[in-house]
């Protein structure tokens, strides 16, 4: 009987293990798919856009200031909805675009449940500069600094932002930090890529969910390193460090090297403070206090 057992045992784990590589598969054909489909859009915008030049003297783009098509690479006058046409509209919602809505945002995603959204800030946006200077100014890791290619602002939930805020209101000490995840689909990597709903990319998760207790510890290096001070939410103010756990995030286009990291606003309250490696707390920081800080 034992032996049946153990047998079963093994034939439920190779089970749910090819059911999660299957799972895998299916999000990244579908993220594949996303890609493609943009690139066919955009190709499609070009030879119309051509086409309508050829047979048209006017010029396309719209008077100087005016807002344009919310679609990326159409320069034409933005007539309804934030597009210059039904198509464009009909097409940009097919790809989770939204109109930027305002002249610092390059291009907006709608995420596939439709909770949140991520603006690409232009580097004439007055929110972008900062958190470049805030991320190079605290690398300290010894070397070439790495180059910021793209910003994105995430429009959280209404209920995430609301809890937030009044929880931050309540124990004060509000922060910006860093925080470091994996990421299954090409968000942040690729121009044209939309955040994802597959449940196992943690970039997408946490900006659709917010930071939940109950996937602490299951990020990158997991497996090696047990969480120092207890089961919590790690961040860091050391955006070098961060990126000690961005090897999950990485892919490689041409020949260089991308990752992603998060920037979150964290409310530590009233701070432990320690100078020791780790801690063995259960869950909570000590009494009378909200949070821990390791000045390792």
């Amino acid at each position: 009987l034992e032996g049946a057992a153990a047998a079963a045992r093994v034939t439920r784990t190779e089970a749910q293990e090819e059911f999660k590589d299957e799972r895998l598969a299916a999000a990244r054909e579908a993220q594949a798919a996303q890609d493609a489909d943009l690139a066919r859009a955009l190709q499609a915008d070009e030879e119309e856009a051509a086409r309508e030049e050829a047979a048209s003297p006017s010029p396309q783009p719209g008077p100087q200031g005016s807002p344009r098509c919310g679609l990326p690479g159409c320069i034409r006058r933005a007539e309804r909805h934030g597009f210059c046409s039904e198509l464009h509209f009909a097409r940009a919602r097919s790809l989770s675009i939204l109109a930027p809505p305002s002249d610092d945002i390059e291009r907006a995603f709608c995420a596939p449940s439709g909770t949140y959204a991520c603006l690409l800030l232009t580097r004439k946006s007055s929110d972008r500069q900062p958190l470049c200077d805030q991320f190079l100014q605290a690398w300290r890791k010894p070397g070439p600094q790495p180059r910021i290619e793209r910003v994105y602002r995430v429009v959280a939930d209404n209920r995430i932002r609301d809890r937030f805020e009044a929880y931050a209101a309540k124990v004060g000490n509000e922060r910006r930090r860093f925080h470091e995840t994996s990421l299954r689909c090409n968000f942040g990597i690729d121009l044209g890529a939309a955040p994802c709903a597959d449940p196992g990319c943690r970039i997408c998760s946490i900006m659709q969910g917010g930071f939940r207790l109950e996937h602490a510890g299951s990020g990158p290096l997991s497996a090696n390193r047990a969480n120092r001070y207890g089961n919590g939410l790690y961040f860091s103010a050391t955006s070098g460090k961060s990126n000690d756990y961005a090897y999950g995030s990485e892919r490689v286009r041409g020949n260089r090297n991308w990752r992603c990291l998060l920037v979150a606003s964290v409310a530590a309250g009233r701070a432990f403070r320690t100078e020791e490696v780790s801690l063995a707390l259960d869950g909570e920081p000590p009494d009378g206090h909200d949070s821990v800080v390791g000045e390792v």
